[in-house]
């Protein structure tokens, strides 16, 4: 019989997938036998109820669509699991009972984020990859490091400074509420300013927590890592409500005001809106722009138009002008605002990306072709970098190496 240690992974997977051999077969009868707890804990991944409890957890199915996720995603993901050495003070039984978890129930079936649902519950955080290296577990950041820069030049490091008003410019009351949110209130009207005063919000690489702001007109803002918003300390007196999405990522949720139209630029791209939630993602070459609920209109400099509806999203290349819009699933686009990284089909060099702003990394990959592998899965923000490599190396043909302030990835062979 073959080391069930090494192969009781890949043989439930070959099992739930129908391509296990008739050798196959006998080996996982042999170790199903062996033990009342293999038959338990075999009998519990094979379960279509508990991994629709499970799913239902991370996705909100219902169970018909959740087992349909099972079924689709144990055929996109049939390569076998990565050998990897372990030390730790629990061995044999609980360390086999691991890798049948997270290969054949988590990893490969519901994503990233259920490998730590089943290591909370088999209770063993303490097992340290050997694999990636050096060895030393850089934690999840710690934040938030964020600022707001006031029109007099003036930096509020919202880290150090205490709940309470903050400052007062143009009789609007800059205050950070008990829950670490930010929130303009503006005291009077300022219709007769000339010159109205511009903050900048900024919550940098490496910040773990998403910065919470609340605008004078009431519109709230969720900023992701590496973020820049620019913005007036009241709209009063002004046609339209703008605001500049100089860099990063932002969910708005915008107050309703049909006399005054909300606008967000970026470059050559403006998104209009008179009340609505939606992402925006400027981070690269291409804007994404997810509508989750109301209208927008997304406008290029009035060279081209389009208008989205909720589960719609605008992509805009900056370098050859098109825009063009699809239906997406909108839940991966604005799960960083609540804590999560969702990964949908994503590829491996997006990320990676992600994952360089959240723990101020930078990325190099050895071999450009590993750029194009895709992931499924979810996780918590506040994940260390190795717990979240460790997850990659599982799934597919690459190895890290953390070296200073670098993740360099390579293709390695089981």
């Amino acid at each position: 019989m073959p080391d069930m240690n090494n192969n009781i992974d890949n043989l439930i997977i070959n099992f739930l997938q129908g391509t296990l051999s008739e050798s196959g077969q006998d080996d996982l009868n042999n170790w199903i036998i062996a033990s009342d707890k293999n038959r338990a804990l075999f009998e519990k991944l094979t379960s279509q109820k508990w991994i629709n409890t499970e799913l239902e957890s991370f996705y909100q199915y219902n169970e018909d669509k959740g087992w349909d996720k099972v079924v689709e995603r144990l055929a996109l993901n049939s390569s076998p699991i990565a050998e990897k050495n372990f030390e730790s003070p629990k061995i044999g039984m609980l360390l086999l009972w691991k890798r049948i978890a997270v290969a054949a129930s988590v990893l490969l079936v519901m994503g990233v984020g259920s490998y730590f649902l089943l290591l909370n519950k088999f209770e063993r955080r303490n097992e340290i990859v050997k694999t990636i290296k050096p060895a030393k577990n850089i934690e999840a950041p710690i934040g938030p490091k964020a600022m707001i820069t006031l029109a007099n030049g003036n930096k509020l490091y919202l880290d150090k400074v205490s709940k309470g008003a903050l400052a007062i410019q143009e009789n609007v009351k800059v205050m950070k509420l008990a829950d670490g949110q930010i929130v303009y209130s503006s005291n009077a009207s300022n219709g007769n300013q000339k010159v109205v005063p511009y903050n900048t919000l900024t919550n940098p690489r490496g910040s773990a927590d998403v910065i919470n702001m609340t605008l004078s007109d009431g519109t709230k803002v969720w900023l992701n890592a590496d973020t820049r918003l620019k913005y007036p300390v009241s709209f009063d007196g002004s046609a339209n409500r703008v605001v500049y999405l100089e860099s990063g990522e932002i969910y708005f949720k915008v107050t309703k005001n049909p006399s005054k139209p909300f606008i967000v630029h970026n470059g050559d791209m403006s998104i209009q809106v008179l009340g609505t939630s939606f992402n925006v993602n400027a981070y690269s070459g291409i804007i994404y722009t997810t509508l989750v609920e109301g209208k927008v209109k997304v406008d290029i400099k009035n060279t081209s138009e389009l208008q989205l509806i909720p589960g719609q999203q605008a992509q805009f290349d900056r370098w050859s002008g098109a825009l063009e819009k699809q239906e997406v699933d909108v839940f991966p686009y604005v799960a960083w605002k609540e804590g999560i990284l969702a990964f949908d089909n994503t590829t491996l060099e997006s990320l990676m990306e992600q994952v360089g702003r959240l723990y101020d990394y930078d990325i190099e990959f050895k071999d450009s072709e590993l750029k194009q592998l895709h992931f499924n899965g979810r996780m918590e923000k506040t994940a260390t970098v190795i717990e979240l490599l460790d997850i990659i190396q599982k799934t597919t043909n690459v190895k890290f190496n953390l070296k200073d302030r670098r993740i360099i990835i390579e293709k390695t062979t089981r």
